[in-house]
């Protein structure tokens, strides 16, 4: 037999309401094509679903085990229509991407709190590890996509590169630090206090060869040491903008300028295969989370 849920839909409204009149007018179709259809399938399955009489329609046994059945496949249809409807919408299916260290710290946590409240049944995996281990997962199709630095990004024909934000940085102190009252640091200032940050200092901003440094790839740790020491923290302005409005951190104003460097966060996807809705309500969210930090 060939499942017809219109079909099935009467049955059970039949049932239901136990009136033939009243089923058909809740159907929207007249009574006579609506006893005809159910004669119909009683006919091509060879067994009564109803007993006619005076109190109107009543499943026979085997009628019984007939509409739990539908009434199942109706429900599992419905569910498949609602989740198609939600995958579209970005609402279900799964999202997964990468994240170098340095950005997750800095926008990840709101991104899946946003994404758990507003999108409650879709599927996110994140990966956050080192560029280079990015940009494996990628070619091995792992995850979709993933956030890094311009000039992290692998440079080969097969992926697409998109520039999402631009984020500006400087050198920041605690407030009981000795430069943090300074006007115009020197490197000469800098060079008794070592140097933190979330990857290597370029040499042309490192105030001398002499400093000590502490890399480590988690933002947070990072804060949390300049915080506690003398340490000079290279940190992206929306980071520790919090730290700084409150006074706990001091932006140092390096040869007189208080923004130093800027760094370009691109998304690394390949370029051939559409992103899924699912990624691309998360890539929406990542990218409306960059421009609200600024």
């Amino acid at each position: 037999m060939e499942v017809d849920l219109k079909r099935l839909n009467q049955v059970v409204t039949v049932a239901r309401m136990k009136n033939l009149s009243r089923a058909a007018e809740h159907l929207h179709i007249s009574q006579p094509a609506l006893s005809r259809s159910i004669a119909t399938l009683e006919s091509s399955l060879g067994v009564r679903l109803f007993e006619r009489g005076r109190n109107g329609m009543a499943a026979t046994a085997i009628g019984q085990l007939f509409l739990a059945e539908a009434e199942s496949l109706i429900r599992n249809a419905q569910n498949l229509e609602d989740n198609l409807h939600r995958y579209k919408l970005g609402e279900g299916g799964t999202a997964s991407l990468g994240m170098i260290p340095m950005l997750a710290s800095l926008i990840l946590s709101p991104v899946a709190s946003q994404i758990m409240n507003s999108r409650p049944g879709l599927n996110l995996y994140t990966s956050v590890k080192s560029y280079e281990e990015l940009h494996k997962e990628l070619k091995e199709n792992h995850i979709e996509l993933f956030f890094c630095i311009r000039n992290q990004a692998p440079r080969s024909d097969r992926f697409a590169i998109e520039t999402v934000h631009t984020l500006n940085g400087a050198l920041y102190v605690r407030a009981e630090h000795p430069l943090a009252s300074k006007e115009n640091v020197q490197p000469e200032d800098g060079l008794a206090f070592p140097v933190l940050s979330g990857s290597r200092i370029p040499r042309n901003l490192k105030l001398s060869d002499q400093q000590g440094e502490f890399i480590c790839s988690n933002a947070h740790i990072l804060r949390e040491v300049a915080l506690n020491t003398d340490g000079m923290l290279w940190a992206s302005v929306g980071f520790v903008r919090e730290a700084e409005n409150s006074g706990a951190l001091v932006r140092l104003k390096l040869f007189g300028e208080a923004n130093l460097f800027s760094s370009e966060v691109v998304m690394v996807r390949h370029k051939d295969l559409e992103l899924l809705p699912a990624t691309k309500a998360v890539v929406d969210c990542i990218k409306a989370r960059f421009v609200e930090i600024g």
